[in-house]
């Protein structure tokens, strides 16, 4: 067994290219010059890598020389987009619950995306994180994404959801008007990271279409299909292991194996048998969370490289060029191949 590459489903794409169309695209010539595997109609099996992805955000902007391009795109077709945890959004008892059940089933619909939600006193933070895979991902797809996720937050809701604000991690490029009009709330920009911030109380509200019964439905069919597209049983949870004590240092086989009550030699043979090895999961999760923390201003390249376990900077910048091409400063810059 191999480990699952960052991919979005097909079902996802599919609604982009339609949405893309509408608006003039020739999404036709982007998918041949790509080289993208789509079915002529939605499938639920089919999955696009996030790179591929990423750069059809990049030849439609191009094609239309239009950076405001996810601005005018409404999402007219959430459910199908969402594909099945859409209708377990829906049957939701609240809007936190919903966040919460968007957090544990993001995978469905793509596994590129990591959601957290957080609950501080009269704030619910729904922060959104994509992996690129090797391609950084243009800001346009992040906008999409977080304009989609709000407009269905508010769909699901029935209301406008007075309180929601956003937070974009990259340096305001358009009008203000634009993003007021699209986001219809408070946007701030180069906050460090892509969020949707709710007042807890309006989260606290009832999804109109609760159903508990339908929930435990929805909650079981997504489960199973979590366990389809993500078979690795153990290796998530080295990987967990790993990145929680990445910030102690180089992480050592026998001291992960103790952490998850097991010996180093079952480690390994677990591993072995889904087609993983301990240096390559602590590669993956260095690889991984650099991205996540270079997308955060406020964390120095020094204090990053300690974060990732490197014992110098000069290691952690040697493992980036690896990984990426470019060095930490140079990818952070935009300077990227």
């Amino acid at each position: 067994m191999h480990m699952t590459k960052p991919s979005t489903s097909s079902v996802w794409v599919h609604t982009l290219l339609k949405l893309l169309r509408a608006q003039g695209i020739d999404t036709e010539r982007i998918v041949s010059i790509l080289g993208v595997s789509m079915p002529s109609e939605p499938n639920y099996d089919l999955r696009v890598p996030t790179e591929q992805v990423s750069k059809i955000w990049e030849e439609s902007v191009s094609q239309c020389n239009d950076p405001s391009l996810p601005l005018r795109l409404a999402t007219r077709w959430p459910l199908p987009s969402f594909d099945a945890l859409g209708y377990a959004l829906l049957s939701s008892p609240s809007l936190l619950s919903g966040l919460e059940r968007m957090s544990r089933f993001l995978s469905v619909v793509s596994s590129a995306a990591v959601v957290t939600v957080q609950s501080k006193h009269d704030r619910t933070t729904f922060e959104f994180f994509l992996h690129g895979g090797g391609y950084k991902i243009p800001h346009q797809r992040y906008e999409f994404d977080i304009l989609c996720f709000l407009q269905f937050f508010r769909w699901i809701m029935g209301r406008h959801l007075d309180t929601a604000e956003v937070e974009l991690a990259h340096e305001q490029s358009l009008d203000t008007n634009l993003y007021f009009n699209a986001f219809e709330c408070p946007v701030k920009f180069k906050s460090g990271s892509y969020k949707i911030i709710f007042g807890t109380e309006e989260t606290l509200l009832p999804v109109p279409t609760s159903n508990h019964a339908l929930t435990i439905v929805h909650d079981d069919y997504l489960s199973r299909c979590l366990d389809r597209i993500t078979p690795e049983k153990f290796t998530p949870s080295v990987k967990d292991a790993i990145f929680n004590t990445l910030a102690e240092g180089e992480p050592h086989r026998s001291n992960i194996a103790k952490i998850l009550l097991i010996s180093e030699r079952t480690l390994q043979r677990r591993l072995k048998e889904e087609g993983a090895t301990f240096s390559l999961l602590v590669d993956q999760v260095r690889k991984e969370s650099a991205l996540k923390y270079l997308s955060q201003p406020r964390l120095g390249l020094i204090e990053i490289g300690c974060l990732l376990g490197f014992n110098s900077h000069s290691n952690f910048s040697r493992a980036f060029k690896r990984w990426f091409g470019v060095s930490p400063k140079d990818y952070r810059n935009g300077k990227v191949h």
